[in-house]
């Protein structure tokens, strides 16, 4: 499928790829833009950081020996932080840590615009990559706006986590494929650049860079040997990771990935698209006309890119164990949104020589029905409310006042709160491990609520009630991912 010469042995001279056109270059623009005035849209909410924030935030602050020691020896940087090593995204971690060294990084908007950046400039790139994948740069451009709009792209993207570097990567990847496959310069090494920097990013960005790396093979079997080495040696830096952490805390983590009893691909697809009944038929459609329109080329791209990596997750639930997390397969999901793309974008673009056409009609629909979902993430309540915890025990402590923390979670968003907001508060902040009652006539109490359950007792509450105090008062702050209960404790 891919010779590079006539019948005759002699080279063929090659058009120049859509992608490197100047109006290609440009139009690579639109979709990072959009991303960064949707995504500026919804970080003004002003929600504070959750646990997965707040983790990165406070570990990041570390000095970076003593982060790559943490993730070796598979340990805490903490106490209550014992048995949550760095060493899952320590290339985030470490990302993180030169980014907050520079001067007037100390804020909750920091890593968050890092992310942001990240995904809209990810948006660009896998429209170039598109582009020349198709050979049109307006089913590049139409990509390009899916993914810039997409309701779980911008979701992740506006979190201080690696995500938005993953999504980068795994582009520049397909970017990278789509310059081999045209014998560009440099196409390889652009390849094997992204590929580690994906796998590097998220573990599971490995697999939609084996499906491409599939795809590549098939379509150029002349070459699929090199091709396959530099993939090979793309994935060691991220394979080294897992087999680290393997030894050391081995799948700890892994508790929190769902089961979905055979039906992920309609789990993946249902979050795609934002849990939006009217996107989730919109893309089911632009997906089925995908796979009838989209250029051969492109849609064997697509199926390594997406199916491959569902099909793989999908037999690891089945005979291993849950594996799915919505957020880990979105590298994969890239190539639902450029199969949607080209089910809409692969369609005449003029009636009878006039602008128009079912192309721009479809395409306008899928971009309006993303639009309309992303915007409304703008109202979509906090996952947790420690800011507010913060600001409300501020308000009325008194020095001398102990405000004291029950868990790991409630613990990081005191400290990191305190620090960074009411620092008036340090001398009287208590984090596990608290052995015994403070001496004190007032105690904050902070801890996360039960799931599905009532506030029952932890070790705190047994050390309060043993040292005579009761509760004066109760908060209870609700939120999506971590609930929690801010106790008064008088004598």
């Amino acid at each position: 499928m891919d010779d590079g010469r006539a019948a005759t042995g002699t080279p063929v001279r090659r058009r120049a790829a859509v992608g490197e056109s100047p109006s290609a270059q440009v139009v690579a623009l639109v979709p990072p833009l959009v991303a960064l005035v949707v995504g500026a849209v919804i970080l003004s909410r002003g929600t504070g950081l959750w646990y997965d924030e707040l983790f990165s935030t406070e570990v990041a602050r570390r000095p970076l020996a003593e982060i790559l020691r943490a993730a070796w020896e598979g340990r805490g940087t903490t106490w209550y932080l014992r048995d949550i090593p760095p060493s899952y995204n320590l290339p985030w971690y470490v990302v993180a840590h030169t980014v907050l060294l520079l001067p007037g990084t100390d804020g909750d908007l920091t890593l968050r615009l890092v992310a942001l950046l990240s995904g809209a400039a990810a948006s660009g790139v896998l429209a170039v990559a598109v582009a020349r994948l198709a050979r049109d740069r307006r089913v590049g451009l139409v990509a390009g706006l899916v993914t810039a709009l997409n309701p779980l792209v911008l979701e992740w993207s506006v979190e201080a986590r690696s995500y938005g570097l993953a999504l980068l990567a795994t582009a520049g990847t397909a970017y990278g494929l789509a310059r081999w496959l045209d014998r560009a310069r440099y196409g390889l090494v652009v390849f094997g650049l992204c590929a580690a920097g994906a796998g590097l990013a998220h573990w599971y960005a490995l697999l939609p860079v084996a499906g491409l790396t599939v795809a590549g093979m098939v379509l150029a079997p002349r070459r699929a040997v090199w091709l396959a080495l530099v993939a090979l040696a793309a994935a060691a830096p991220t394979l080294g990771l897992v087999a680290m952490n393997l030894g050391t805390v081995a799948d700890r983590n892994a508790a929190l990935l769902y089961d979905t009893a055979g039906q992920l691909p309609l789990f993946a697809a249902w979050r795609w698209s934002g849990k939006s009944v009217v996107l989730a038929v919109v893309v089911a459609a632009t997906a089925a006309l995908g796979v009838w329109r989209a250029p051969a080329r492109l849609l064997v791209v697509v199926i390594g890119w997406l199916a491959l990596p569902v099909l793989a997750l999908l037999i690891a639930e089945t005979e291993y164990r849950p594996i799915y997390e919505p957020r880990y397969v979105l590298p994969a999901l890239l190539g639902l949104g450029v199969l949607t793309a080209a089910g809409v974008a692969c369609w005449p673009w003029r009636i009878r020589g006039r602008r128009g056409g079912p192309a721009a009609v479809l395409s306008a629909v899928l971009v309006v029905a993303s639009l309309v979902v992303a915007v409304g993430l703008r109202q979509a309540p906090p996952r947790e409310r420690a800011d507010e915890v913060a600001a409300m025990i501020a308000a009325t402590h008194r020095p001398g006042d102990v405000v004291m923390a029950g868990d790991r979670q409630s613990a990081l968003g005191l400290e990191h709160y305190v620090r960074t907001r009411h620092p008036q508060m340090a001398p009287d902040l208590r984090v596990p491990p608290i052995v015994a009652a403070p001496d004190a006539p007032v105690v904050w109490y902070v801890r996360v609520r039960i799931i599905h359950g009532e506030t029952g007792p932890v070790d705190g509450d047994v050390l309060l009630a043993s040292s005579g105090r009761r509760v004066e008062g109760q908060w209870f702050l609700r939120a999506t991912w971590t609930s929690l209960v801010v106790q008064r404790w008088v004598r």
